[in-house]
C-alpha cells in the first residue's frame, strides 16, 4: 500500500516531526510504501506522481496550503484515493477552520489523538464523527538501553520551553533544581537555540529550504536516537502537558506519555483525560493530583528504588506491547479497509 503523509516541514522540532517519523518508520517496517508531502511542493503534482492509496493530512496543515486543495482532494477521491484528516482541540477556533469542516466530498475519515473530553462539539459542527488514534512511541528509536553516565540524573524533562508553559514550569519544574540533580533539554532552553529558531523561520518563509534544514538540524541538542538513553538513565522522567492561562491542564495528550516508558523510563505525569486508558495509574505510571502531590511523589519514588523500578518495568512492557506506531498503523489500515 502507498501512503502519502503531509507535514509542512519535515525537519522542524515540533511534535509534528516526531509523529511523522514514527508513522514513517512503522509504515516502512510493515512493508508499505511511504512518501512525504511538504508545503513547498504542489499537492496536485505529488498526488499524481505517487498515486497513494491513503493521503494523511491535518485540518490546520491544509489551511497553510495555497491553491484550491479541496478541488484536488475531491478529484483524488474520485480516482479511488482515501483522505484521513487529523483534527485537534482547536478544530473550530477560527472561521477558516469551521468553514473547512462544513465542506464535503474531500475527506473520508477525521481522526484525533485527543480524548472525547477534549473534542466535545466536533460532531455538531462537522456533521460527522471522528475516530481516536492515539499518539505512540517509535519502536525503532524508543526501547530500553543500558544507563549512560551523562544522563544518570535524579530527574529529567525533555520538551520545548514554550512561552505558554512558563507559569507551569515556574510552579512545577524550577523548584526541583533546589533539591535534586535535574536535567532539562529540548528546544528553546538556550539563547543560541532561540536565535537559530528565528533565523530558521525566516529561511522557511523565504523558501530557502536547504538553509532551513541545516539550521533546524543544529538546534537538536538530544538526537532522537539518544532519547532512549536519557529515559533509561534518569531515575524519574517528567511529563508536563499543556496548561491554559489560569493554570488548568488542557487535557491534550502528547508523545511523551508513550516514549518515556517505551524507552525504559519511569514516568510521573500531570493528569490529563484519557491517560488512565493507556497506563494503569500507580502500577504503570504515576499521575499527580495537585502541586503538593507532585513534589511528594517525586521525593517518595526517588527514595524507593524497588517500587520505582517495578512501575517502570510494567509501564515499559505495556508501552512496547500496546503503544507503538506499529499498532497505530494497523488501526489506519483497519479503518481504510472499512471504507
Amino acid at each position: 500500500m502507498r501512503i502519502l503523509y503531509h507535514i509542512p516541514f519535515r525537519y522542524g522540532l515540533g511534535a509534528d516531526r516526531w509523529i511523522y517519523e514514527g508513522y514513517r518508520d512503522a509504515f516502512f517496517d510493515l512493508k508499505h510504501d511511504f512518501f512525504t508531502f511538504e508545503n513547498h511542493e504542489r499537492l496536485e503534482e505529488k498526488l499524481g506522481k505517487i498515486s497513494p492509496h491513503i493521503f494523511i493530512t491535518s485540518q490546520n496543515d491544509l489551511l497553510l496550503l495555497r491553491g484550491n486543495f479541496l478541488k484536488t482532494l475531491r478529484e483524488f477521491r474520485k480516482q479511488g484515493g482515501r483522505v484521513f484528516v487529523r483534527v485537534g482541540e482547536d478544530f473550530a477556533a477560527s472561521e477558516a477552520q469551521r468553514n473547512l469542516l462544513l465542506q464535503t466530498g474531500w475527506q473520508d475519515v477525521y481522526f484525533t489523538s485527543y480524548s472525547y473530553e477534549v473534542m466535545g462539539g466536533f460532531e455538531e459542527i462537522a456533521k460527522r464523527g471522528y475516530v481516536i488514534i492515539p499518539f505512540a512511541a517509535n519502536a525503532r528509536t524508543h526501547f530500553p538501553v543500558a544507563s549512560v553516565a551523562g544522563y544518570e540524573v535524579d530527574i529529567c524533562f525533555l520538551g520545548a520551553n514554550l512561552p505558554r508553559k512558563r507559569e507551569i514550569f515556574r510552579r512545577l519544574l524550577f523548584p526541583l533544581f533546589k533539591k535534586y540533580n535535574v536535567l532539562v533539554l529540548g528546544p528553546g532552553w538556550r539563547l543560541e537555540d532561540k536565535f537559530l529558531r528565528v533565523i530558521g523561520k525566516i529561511a522557511r518563509k523565504m523558501n530557502f529550504y536547504s538553509l532551513a534544514k541545516y539550521l533546524y538540524k543544529k538546534r537538536v541538542n538530544v538526537p532522537v536516537e539518544e532519547e532512549r538513553a536519557l529515559y533509561s538513565s534518569a531515575k524519574i522522567s517528567l511529563n508536563i502537558h499543556e496548561y491554559d492561562q489560569s493554570g488548568k491542564v488542557l487535557g491534550l495528550s502528547n508523545e511523551r506519555e508513550f516514549k518515556i516508558p517505551a524507552a525504559g523510563g519511569f514516568q510521573i505525569s500531570d493528569n490529563v483525560p484519557g491517560l488512565e486508558k493507556f497506563f494503569e495509574p500507580e502500577k504503570e505510571i504515576i499521575i499527580y493530583k495537585n502541586t503538593h502531590d507532585w513534589f511528594s511523589k517525586i521525593d517518595y519514588y526517588l527514595k524507593h528504588d524497588k517500587e520505582r523500578c517495578a512501575i517502570q518495568n510494567a509501564g515499559t512492557r505495556r508501552a512496547l506491547h500496546d503503544h507503538t506506531y506499529h499498532q497505530r498503523v494497523q488501526e489506519f489500515i483497519k479503518f481504510y479497509n472499512t471504507l
